[in-house]
């Protein structure tokens, strides 16, 4: 067996089924919700993988011509700075230190041949990445609440009003996004379907948030990210 394709109705179970299918036959797992959107549910952008591929081609087989050109470096150094930004406005932790990291490589790559301007860039990766470092010094935690959303109902999840819930009481939010429980749920209507809101707030503040009827999305296995609609 090489390949298997799940697909079928919300809330079907869908998800469920092939995490269990790729632990027993050790196949990967590639969820197209996770490939289509981001965090957030902003679907990816295809320029910014156009420009992942044009600018290592570059790199690669055209490294004079990109080293050279105070144009390209600029461009690089915009984009990968506006998906920094992104990073620090809509996703979780995870994914914007990966992106802070690409912008420091990026950065570094230009250092011998520019100086000067990979100095400025430098200066401005580190000013764009200076919220991880606060981040990881006060300690960040992923907690969920249930939407009360049901199967067949045209009812949009609420996540604002569930941020206000906490922000209300002292809590800050760092990151916020719509996800689900993954738990398997027969596809009826009127049934619950497992939306949840999560959100990351500074450890200090979980026990606020419990109180809420908020809880650490590490006591949930299943947990993840989907569009919000």
């Amino acid at each position: 067996m090489k390949q298997v394709v799940v697909f079928g109705n919300a809330g079907g179970g869908k998800s469920t089924l092939a995490k269990r299918l790729a632990e027993l036959t050790r196949l990967p797992l590639y969820p197209l919700d996770m490939m289509q959107f981001m965090a957030g549910g902003i679907e990816v952008p295809h320029g910014a993988i156009l420009f992942g591929l044009i600018y290592g081609y570059l790199a690669l087989v055209h490294s004079a011509l990109l080293f050279n050109s105070y144009f390209l470096l600029a461009v690089g150094l915009a984009m990968t700075g506006g998906l920094a930004f992104l990073g620090k406005a809509y996703w979780f932790s995870i994914p914007y230190r990966g992106i802070c990291l690409s912008l420091i490589c990026y950065v570094a790559s230009v250092f011998a041949s520019r100086t000067t301007f990979a100095a400025i860039a430098l200066a401005l990766g580190a000013s764009a990445c200076a919220v991880v470092e606060r981040a990881e010094a006060q300690g960040t935690v992923r907690v969920f609440k249930s939407a009360g959303t049901l199967q067949c109902s045209e009812a949009a999840m609420d996540l604002p009003t569930m941020k206000r819930e906490l922000t209300e009481k002292g809590v800050k939010v760092l990151r916020s996004n719509c996800g689900t429980d993954g738990r398997m749920r027969a596809a009826m209507c009127g049934v619950p379907d497992g939306r949840i809101g999560l959100f990351e707030i500074s450890a200090t503040d979980v026990e606020a948030a419990a109180r809420l009827g908020f809880a650490e999305a590490s006591t949930m296995s299943g947990l993840r990210e989907i569009p919000c609609r």
